[in-house]
């Protein structure tokens, strides 16, 4: 059973739902210009309603086939949507990637710190990953400071990595935390409880060390 909630000290996350679909759209529209640089799916807003519509839509399938589990991100203390938190399994077997977005006016509070640590600790906890990778763009200079508070290691740069839909590449660099590294990481101190979709508060399990031949 994979969790639906992630309820931090500052920060909730929430797997989305069709409700969330006339508070997306207006947070997203909002920063069509704050996300637009580093973002290749924000060179489409403003999006409309039903645009997000079918995105839920496919967060809903993503979540049912246990690839990809979205979440809003949504102040603990209001309940605000303010971002986004996802755990992605694309990243070869055994591995999820994390990635997030806020809200322009929410940056510099240590609000997407705390919801990387816990998309970190519930991808060990929860989800089974035996790595965590988190990728960033070379000159984002804030969000490179994410996976460094957590303790990730910073293992390199890949070259001409995303494809930007109005054409030409960027690069990555990519950030790594193995399950043998997550007890001793700042990551490993952030606190959360973990609930399913029906309410039930889910015990995490012992993060097994991956076996490295």
């Amino acid at each position: 059973m994979r969790p639906t909630k992630l309820l931090g000290e500052r920060v909730h996350l929430v797997a989305f739902t069709s409700a969330d679909e006339a508070e997306l759209t207006e947070v997203l529209n909002r920063n069509a210009a704050h996300l637009g640089p580093w973002m290749p799916w924000a060179q489409d807003l403003p999006r409309s309603a039903s645009t997000n519509r079918e995105f839920l839509e496919s967060v809903a399938a993503d979540r049912a086939n246990d690839t990809d589990h979205g979440f809003a991100l949504r102040r603990a203390d209001t309940g605000e949507l303010v971002g986004a938190t996802g755990l992605h399994r694309r990243v070869g077997p055994g591995g999820i990637e994390i990635g997030y977005w806020l809200d322009s006016g929410h940056t510099g509070r240590g609000l997407v710190t705390e919801a990387a640590a816990i998309a970190t600790a519930a991808g060990f906890e929860h989800f089974g990953a035996m790595r965590m990778e988190i990728h960033v763009a070379p000159d984002n200079a804030r969000s490179l400071r994410v996976p460094e508070r957590l303790g990730y290691t910073r293992e390199g740069l890949l070259r001409a990595r995303s494809p930007w839909p109005r054409g030409g590449w960027r690069d990555k660099v990519v950030h790594s935390l193995l399950a043998s590294e997550f007890p001793a990481s700042p990551a490993a101190g952030v606190r959360y409880r973990a609930f399913d979709e029906g309410g039930d508060e889910l015990r995490p399990a012992a993060v097994e060390p991956e076996e490295r031949l």
